[in-house]
This record gives C-alpha cells, sequence and structure tokens, in this order.
C-alpha cells in the first residue's frame, strides 16, 4: 500500500505502508474525503480545515515577478519537462541587459521539512485486528532548472518586440474568488453605521451589500451553517431520481454521518488511555485532557484522525481513511472530573498495544452536546427535505444564495440593503440602533481589469499568453478552484475575445501517473498532478486599438444545481472557512512584421505561441466549453478500461537535432529522460546554461534562486525542469501549486507592467440603507 495525500490541508494525516497481504491498493485518509462524491456540497462542516497557505513572494519596489511556466508538482514521483519560452526572448534579452544579470525563481508551495512522521493506529475492519505503523508527508523537492538555447540560424527569429506584464498571481498571493465578508455593525433609522471606515465596495461591485439582525459575527456564522445544512438537503431531495419514505429517511441519516462530528467538535474533550487492558473486552480507565460533566453511558470516541481504515473510494480503488464518527465503547464508570472507566465496543483491539502506541479518544463534556446537535441538525434538515420536495413539485431549481436559519430551524431574511456608492465619514443619524452583520458578497462574474498601451503597424501582431488553474476545494461550493468547471472571458475594449476553458480531463492518462500515488487520475481545473501548464496563447490583434486598451478578465462556473454556468459565490468556503482561488498570469506579447512573416511562413508551428500566429489560437478546442458539463466519473477513471488506455499512450520520438524544434510534438505533458533519449538541440549545438542544480526546496525554502550572467542570441528558448528526489530524504508526497519565473526590474526599455488592480475606494463608516 503506498501513499498518498489527504485532500483537506490542515487535516492532512500520515499514509503508510501495510503488508502486500492487504487489500488496500492507494491509502488516502481522512473521512472528509467520501464528500466529493457525495451529492453535491454535502461536506462537513469543518472550522479551519482547509485554509490554503500559499507561499507569499516578498518583492522589492524595483522587481516584479513575471511567470514563465505553471507546474504542479506529482505525488511522490520524478519529473523532467522541457518546455519552450522564445516568446519571452525579448524579455529576457531587456532585463540581462539593464541588470547584467538574470535572476529566475522556482516557487513551490511545499509545507513539508525534515522530519514530517507521525504514528497512526490502522483498523483492519476485515480481521479486527489494530496495528501501530508510522507515516510520512515527504521532505523535499530537489529542483534543477536549466534555460536551453539555440543557436541564431540565418531565419528571421519567431521572437516579439514588447512585452506588456498585465497579471502575475503566483508566487504572489492567489486571487479569491466568490467570497464573503461579513462586518457588524447597527443600524440607525436608514443609516448603517460600521464600527470603523471599511470599504464595502470595489469598483465591479455589481449587487449591494445586504443587512441581517445578529447579535454578532459569530451568532451569524451559526445561522449560515444552519441554513447551509438545510440547502444541502434540499439538493440531495433534488437530486434523488425517486423520493419515497426510505430515501428521505437515508438522507436525513446521510447528512448525520457528515455534519454531526463538527457541530459538537467545539465541545468534545480529548483523552488518552491509560491502559490497554490485558484482553478483548476489558475496561479501559481513559484520563480526559481537562475536566468535563461526565455520566454513565456517555458515548466515546476515537479523537479525529488518530485511526484510519479501509473503504471503498471507487468501484475499483480502496484507501484508508479516517474511521467514522461512532461510538467505540461507552463510560462504564466516572472515577472523577477527569478520569473514567470505559467498556469498548467497537475495535477490540488494544490489548497487544504498548502506550505509545494507543489512540486518543474524544468525549463529550456532558449528556447535553449530542442530543441538542442532533436537535438542531434534525431541524434544519428538516427545513431543507421541505423545501426540496416544494421545489420537486413546483419543478424549479434552488436559489444559489446565502441561507440564514435561527436556533428554532426558521429562516432569517435581510432586513436592508445597503445603497452602493453611498458611504461617508459623517453620520446623519445620533441615536444608537439595532444590532445587524453587514454581509458583502462577491459574486465573482469579474475576476481583474487592465489598462495598457500598445500600437501595432502595419503587418504587427499581439499575441496574449493566459495561464489559469484553480486551487481550494475540500469545503468550497462546487468544489472551486480545483473541481468547477470553470469559463474565463476575455474581453479586450468591450469586446468578446473568447471564452475560455482549461479544464484537464486527461489527467488518467498522464505518463507519469502509475507511478504517482493519490488521486493523479481526477480531471481537475486547469491542471494534473504532475504537469507542466504553459498556458494558451491567442492571436487578440484584430481587437486591440491604437493608444488605450483595456482587458477584463471575466468567471463564470458550471452549477451543478442549475445545470448552467453562472458568476460564481463561495457559500460553502464563507460558512466553513475555506477559500477557492485562482492562480491566474497573463501578458500581451508584440510582434514585429518580420517575425510574424517568419512565423507565417515556417513549413509547421513549432511553439503554442507560432500557433497562434499561424492560425489564432494555440489550443482551439479550449475556446469551446462543453454547454452541458459530464464529467468522466471515478469510476472509470480508475476502470481496466482507462488503466489500459494509459498504458497504450504512445510518447512521441523526436529527432534531437531538429531545427526549428518541435516542442508541441510531445504536448500536453513535454515529459523527457534524459537518461533514455538525446535531449533536444544537443545534436546542434544548443546550449544547456544551468540556473538551478539540485537545489532542496522545501517548508523553509520554498522559493530559491538562481543567476544566468550571460545569455547569448538564440533562435528558439525553452526551460528544462527537473523534480528529482533528494538524497537522504523524501520526496513531497503532495501535489503543489508551483512556478518558474524571472524577476523584471519596474523601468525597462520594450516592456510595460500593468499588473497593479485598480486603485480601491476611499473607506466610509456611514452608509444609506
Amino acid at each position: 500500500m503506498e501513499d498518498s495525500p489527504l485532500l483537506a490541508e490542515s487535516v492532512r494525516r500520515p499514509r503508510f505502508s501495510l503488508s502486500s497481504s492487504m487489500r488496500l491498493t492507494v491509502p488516502l485518509l481522512g473521512l472528509l474525503l467520501i464528500s466529493r462524491w457525495a451529492p453535491s456540497g454535502a461536506v462537513s462542516l469543518l472550522q479551519h480545515h482547509s485554509q490554503v497557505a500559499l507561499l507569499e513572494e516578498e518583492l522589492t519596489d524595483e522587481a516584479q515577478s513575471v511567470e514563465l511556466l505553471r507546474f504542479i508538482t506529482p505525488y511522490k514521483t520524478e519529473v523532467e519537462a522541457i518546455v519552450d519560452v522564445t516568446g519571452y526572448a525579448q524579455l529576457l534579452k531587456d532585463v540581462l541587459a539593464a541588470e547584467k544579470e538574470l535572476r529566475f525563481y522556482v516557487g513551490i508551495d511545499t509545507w513539508v521539512g525534515n522530519d514530517t512522521r507521525y504514528q497512526v493506529l490502522y483498523f483492519n475492519n476485515v480481521t479486527g485486528r489494530c496495528q501501530a505503523v508510522w507515516s510520512s508527508q515527504g521532505n523535499a523537492w530537489n529542483v534543477s532548472l536549466d534555460l536551453i538555447a539555440w543557436p541564431r540560424t540565418s531565419s528571421v527569429p519567431i521572437q516579439p518586440r514588447d512585452t506588456i506584464l498585465l497579471a502575475e498571481s503566483f508566487p504572489n498571493p492567489l486571487l479569491q474568488i466568490g467570497q464573503f465578508q461579513v462586518f457588524e455593525a447597527s443600524l440607525r433609522s436608514s443609516e448603517l453605521a460600521l464600527p470603523e471606515p471599511r470599504s464595502l465596495f470595489d469598483a465591479h461591485e455589481i449587487s449591494s451589500a445586504v443587512v441581517y439582525p445578529c447579535e454578532g459575527v459569530e451568532q451569524f456564522q451559526r445561522g449560515a451553517s444552519l441554513g447551509f445544512l438545510a440547502q444541502q438537503a434540499e439538493d440531495m431531495v433534488l437530486r434523488r431520481p425517486m423520493i419515497n419514505a426510505e430515501v428521505l429517511h437515508n438522507i436525513s441519516v446521510d447528512l448525520e454521518k457528515l455534519f454531526l462530528s463538527t457541530m459538537v467538535s467545539s465541545k468534545m474533550i480529548t483523552a488518552k488511555i491509560l491502559n490497554p487492558g490485558n484482553e478483548p473486552g476489558s475496561y479501559l480507565d481513559v484520563s480526559l485532557s481537562s475536566a468535563g460533566n461526565l455520566s454513565e453511558g456517555l458515548p466515546v470516541f476515537f479523537a479525529s484522525g488518530a485511526v484510519v481504515t479501509d473503504a471503498r473510494y471507487t468501484a475499483y480503488l480502496w484507501m484508508n481513511m479516517s474511521m467514522a464518527f461512532e461510538p467505540i465503547g461507552f463510560v462504564k464508570k466516572v472515577l472523577n472530573a477527569t478520569h473514567f472507566r470505559m467498556n469498548v465496543t467497537l475495535a477490540q483491539c488494544f490489548h497487544h498495544l504498548n502506550s505509545s502506541s494507543l489512540p486518543q479518544l474524544q468525549v463529550p463534556k456532558d449528556d447535553r452536546v449530542l442530543p441538542e446537535a442532533l436537535s438542531r441538525l434534525r431541524t434544519a434538515a428538516g427545513q431543507g427535505i421541505d423545501s426540496g420536495l416544494a421545489l420537486r413539485k413546483e419543478q424549479k431549481t434552488p436559489k444559489q444564495e446565502l441561507r440564514v436559519l435561527n436556533a428554532a430551524g426558521t429562516e432569517v431574511s435581510p432586513i436592508a440593503t445597503v445603497r452602493a456608492q453611498s458611504g461617508s465619514n459623517s453620520s446623519d443619524a445620533s441615536r444608537s440602533g439595532q444590532k445587524v452583520c453587514v454581509v458583502k458578497q462577491n459574486r465573482q462574474g469579474h475576476v481583474f481589469t487592465r489598462s495598457f498601451t500598445a500600437t501595432l503597424s502595419q503587418g504587427e501582431r499581439g499575441v496574449l499568453h493566459f495561464t489559469a488553474t484553480g486551487h481550494g476545494w475540500a469545503a468550497t461550493s462546487e468544489q472551486c478552484g480545483e473541481y468547477c468547471h470553470a469559463v474565463y472571458h476575455l474581453r479586450l475594449n468591450g469586446k468578446e475575445v473568447a471564452n475560455v476553458t482549461q479544464w484537464r480531463d486527461d489527467c488518467y492518462l498522464n505518463p507519469t501517473g502509475p507511478a504517482q500515488h493519490g488521486t493523479w487520475y481526477e480531471s481537475r481545473n486547469g491542471w494534473c498532478p504532475g504537469s507542466v501548464e504553459p498556458g494558451i496563447y491567442l492571436d487578440v490583434s484584430e481587437f486591440l486599438a491604437s493608444g488605450e486598451n483595456v482587458l477584463e478578465l471575466g468567471l463564470t462556473v458550471w452549477l451543478n444545481a442549475t445545470h448552467r454556468y453562472d458568476k460564481y459565490t463561495d457559500v460553502a468556503g464563507f460558512i466553513q472557512q475555506d477559500v477557492a482561488m485562482l492562480a491566474v498570469s497573463s501578458n500581451l506579447l508584440l510582434y514585429a512584421a518580420p517575425a510574424v512573416s517568419a512565423a507565417l511562413a515556417a513549413p509547421r508551428a513549432s511553439s503554442k505561441a507560432q500557433l497562434a500566429l499561424r492560425q489564432g489560437c494555440s489550443d482551439p478546442k479550449a475556446l469551446r466549453p462543453p454547454a452541458k458539463v459530464q464529467d468522466l466519473g471515478n469510476d472509470w477513471l480508475t476502470s481496466p478500461e482507462a488503466r489500459k488506455e494509459q498504458k497504450e499512450e504512445k510518447i512521441p520520438r523526436i529527432l534531437p537535432g531538429q531545427v526549428p524544434f518541435d516542442f508541441e510534438a510531445r504536448a500536453p505533458w513535454y515529459f523527457y529522460n534524459h537518461s533514455e533519449e538525446i535531449l533536444p538541440g544537443v545534436p546542434v549545438g544548443a546550449s544547456y546554461l544551468n540556473i538551478l542544480n539540485g537545489t532542496l526546496v522545501q517548508s523553509n525554502s520554498r522559493t530559491v534562486y538562481g543567476m544566468l550572467h550571460e545569455l547569448k542570441p538564440a533562435q528558439q528558448l525553452a526551460l528544462r525542469l527537473r523534480l528529482l528526489k533528494p538524497a537522504h530524504l523524501e520526496m513531497d508526497h503532495w501535489d503543489r501549486v508551483a512556478s518558474v519565473g524571472l524577476m523584471v526590474p519596474k523601468a525597462l526599455d520594450h516592456v510595460q507592467i500593468q499588473t497593479a488592480p485598480s486603485r480601491e475606494p476611499a473607506p466610509s463608516k456611514y452608509w444609506r440603507v
């Protein structure tokens, strides 16, 4: 059994190797994982469980990071890839002339270090035996990077004359999408008073913030959590092909399994076993971490993540996951406020373990915790089931918006709407008012706007290089950004340029897949584990104006409830404190007429940029988002048929001395193996200029730098990236968003830097409602 990651950032648990006689094939811990394949959105109400702590690159005022290549690390296996970057030849030339050096970076969003081991208890639900095992998250990546330069030929090099940098979001903070913000305030007549000046609206806010009665953000959050639970019940009812009493009962049972553990998590006390007992069925003496109001018969549970067991993940794949939240025994005798004796009714396998291998337990702090939580859960579920039945009868679709329930299960409605652009710092009202919560909902349709200047002469072309990958999923709506079907709407000067999808449904064909661990085969928004993502190139010449130009990036997401694309609101992420994010880079490359003519005259396109110059787009399929989204499904992706198709995939052989070298011949993977083939360009004198050589990347060195001090004029340029096993350490076990790029000074000839967003409006303290 091999290693595979949990899918929620801060509840990740160890993976481990067991004997080959066991029937699991790929372990994956964490009960939360099951929820991905439950009805859409039916996930646990986790608190602080999945914040993706992406690295932030500290840049000086004089430097700007420019991404040349996005990549995603594989699950614990090596990768070697070569990708064309000839489109950035002019940028490299100008930076070298100005700085006398080229400073490249590689950034990987990793959090592992030299020792990530932990111990976990494995419970075999076939034999009933327990086994303490060690696991690791891995330690680091060994990163090597080369710039490959092909010598100049008599042909005109197909390289830009100018570069306009428009968007860079990695290794800078990623773009959060669809997020909510909640502010406490007071309502005075028709005026809303915030405790301090805040900006509730940015330049692209469409809908106004709404005002709810509430005693504070914490209370509002609880009401929104119950409302979210009701929405999941409603969704389950709408998704069932038929409804009867048994189906409705099963929906209620499923909701309890999904939500109960996190509804009570703040009122559970951790505990440790003091003695393992002499034989199965022995009573166990247990010590609490803090005093509780215990009583006989109180149920006892394994602590979250303390024990893993076998579970079927797909029709063809078993994984290990955290034990379900169900009692393993009960308090037999209360010894004092912090000690009790329990009888074990499930997993009676502790008697042979030593004290260091015993799992942690947890118990409710008193006998009211579980009944009260179940009452709230069932009330909210009942409300959702009722509304789902009504919608079925009326043949209507649910509203994709925030729902708030009070403790009695009654829906709480907004009492006012804030007027956009009405803020000020002077009040017209003096009396104290009703406590309220102001909810700013960013219903994401707009991602960013960039202004720049560009002028094309006769025969010149402008090519937009655009890369987008989605990240975050565990507790977000539609499992965005990693697993949602996103469409990126590009507009230039008010005209629609293209609707772009970056969805990857070919991950199951990844040549490195069988060597990986985890869910490498699953389709994703813009990437696969263990892949390089060069993005898409679009000829936008006809949309460019002479002088000022405005580029807008919009977003819609396929909503499973309504079966259509729409603006995205991350209701689930707001409630469960998760974040949906995009990593977006976009740059405009301006080609002079001779370079355009050379591209058109060439016998074939040898890069994505040249494809755009010749046919308008490097990836025409990416401009045709499906009218109706239909996923391949994990059962099929893990089936023998899918594995057979992957195994039969052939990596095309390319003559390494080919001039010009055809980089796209090995798309979309771009993989090479220097131990089995002559690398591109070597027979014709291409220079492999080393930037990084076996540099360690781990939690305390997530961004590393390498220099070049010389670069001769080249016909073609490419990056060679190698992710290898570090000496005496394990490779990182996780799929990480990562980037290769260049540090660029702020003032350069032939380069515009327009990556800064529009100015935010001045904050205001008082708003009209």
